[in-house]
């Protein structure tokens, strides 16, 4: 089976390793190919089987000494995962959305719901690493860029601390900023404008400084024509400085992910917040197709259900 992701508070990754894949059958004889097998796992399938292999949409559920460790909503291909179709992976502390394949993840979103939370959407290198995306933490810091082993900015990037209102754009390394722009801002009380204070930083030397009095709020290009700005508690990012189309709002309490229209999401996307994750099609914020994942710690008290 695949083996679910451990994120300590220094964001370290920790992942089985050194696996002999092999064919594992049910109840019914029906298999499913484990590319990371123990002789004390068993499955259970609830879906077709083809052929003497797992078949279709299902509900794949994995025990290690009988008791349950995870459990797969997706689609199943000759008994493999399916590269081409949208899964869903949940296991004591942790869920994974999106498209991955038997070697691991591909692209999508991870949430981890203890120890400590943490969401990314974005792209996975080998062992289920993060690659190139948008990594947000339980200290409202979201991070974007392309991350190392240790799932720390590593190269270009961007990193807003929101609880703080400050934002650092530029070259990091291994989780430092190296050379770039720091910004804060800070209210004025009784007036809708901000002090800002900026900082131009290379090489453990600061360049230049600067002090001035603007609209509250940032406004970072970054690449692939992103642009995010952050005002009102709220982190956006969208694509291109002429569209007014949202693809990802950071919130202090949820997140929204898709075709985000004046706060609302229409059509394909994703809503995290505290009580569960809903994916699939929606209605100004209402999902009207889908899964909602109810989260919680802990398999014996795992809550979902399809919507239609």
């Amino acid at each position: 089976m695949l083996k679910k992701i451990i994120i300590t508070i220094c964001l370290h990754l920790t992942l089985y390793s050194d696996c002999l894949p092999q064919w594992l059958s049910d109840e019914n004889n029906c298999k499913v190919y484990n590319p990371c097998p123990s002789e004390t796992e068993s499955i259970e399938w609830d879906g077709k089987c083809k052929n003497g292999k797992i078949e279709g949409q299902g509900i794949l559920k994995w025990y290690v000494n009988g008791k349950l460790y995870s459990v797969s909503l997706g689609n199943m291909k000759q008994g493999k995962i399916n590269e081409d179709e949208f899964q869903i992976d949940i296991w004591d502390e942790s869920i994974f959305l999106g498209y991955e394949g038997t070697k691991g993840f591909i692209k999508g979103t991870y949430l981890q719901n203890a120890p400590n939370k943490v969401v990314y959407f974005g792209s996975f290198k080998v062992e289920n690493k993060f690659d190139y995306g948008i990594l947000i933490d339980d200290t409202s810091k979201v991070a974007v860029g392309s991350f190392d082993e240790y799932n720390q900015l590593h190269g270009h990037g961007l990193l807003t601390k929101l609880s703080s209102h400050i934002s650092e754009n530029g070259y990091f390394n291994h989780g430092n900023i190296e050379e770039g722009l720091r910004s804060e801002f800070y209210p004025i009380p009784n007036k809708e404008l901000c002090n800002f204070s900026t900082a131009y930083k290379a090489k453990d030397q600061i360049k230049y400084k600067n002090t001035y009095q603007g609209i509250c709020g940032y406004r970072t290009n970054l690449q692939d024509n992103v642009i995010q700005s952050y005002h009102d508690n709220i982190w956006f990012a969208r694509k291109t400085q002429e569209s007014q189309k949202v693809f990802l709002s950071v919130r202090k309490n949820s997140i929204l992910k898709g075709n985000i229209i004046n706060g609302l999401l229409e059509g394909e996307g994703m809503i995290i917040n505290e009580d569960y994750i809903e994916t699939g099609m929606f209605k100004r914020n209402t999902l009207v197709e889908g899964w909602r994942i109810y989260i919680t710690v802990g398999l014996k008290n795992l809550k979902y259900e399809r919507v239609k």
